[in-house]
């Protein structure tokens, strides 16, 4: 029941991230999802879920890059546009990093 709560958490976490235009809020988000990242112990299956999110945000992201290419540069749209497309690309690179952390740890398990 533990591991679905921390699913659950995980996925709420990354959309918040998707959206969230406060830079207070999206590091205490931030913050929050690698807690519950950390719930996960067996390490394969962490890379697992990193994994699915990082093929899932970069899909997100190429769908918003056409959308933003699409739009005029003026107006509130295409702002807003433009910060949720930095949104995904900011929590694509968290989940890379954090791919690399679980890689790492791995490694260090495995010697």
């Amino acid at each position: 029941m533990d591991r679905f709560i921390a699913r659950e958490n995980i996925k709420h976490f990354v959309d918040r991230l998707q959206t969230e235009t406060d830079d207070g809020t999206r590091a205490t988000v931030q913050r929050l999802l690698i807690a519950e990242e950390d719930k996960f112990a067996k390490l394969s299956e962490r890379l697992d879920m990193v994994d699915q999110n990082i093929l899932r945000i970069a899909e997100l992201a190429v769908l918003q890059r056409a959308k933003v290419d699409d739009m005029r540069c003026d107006g509130d749209g295409a702002a807003l546009a433009h910060r949720h497309l930095e949104n995904l690309e900011q929590l694509h690179e968290l989940f890379v990093e954090s791919r690399q952390l679980v890689v790492t740890m791995m490694d260090r398990s495995s010697l």
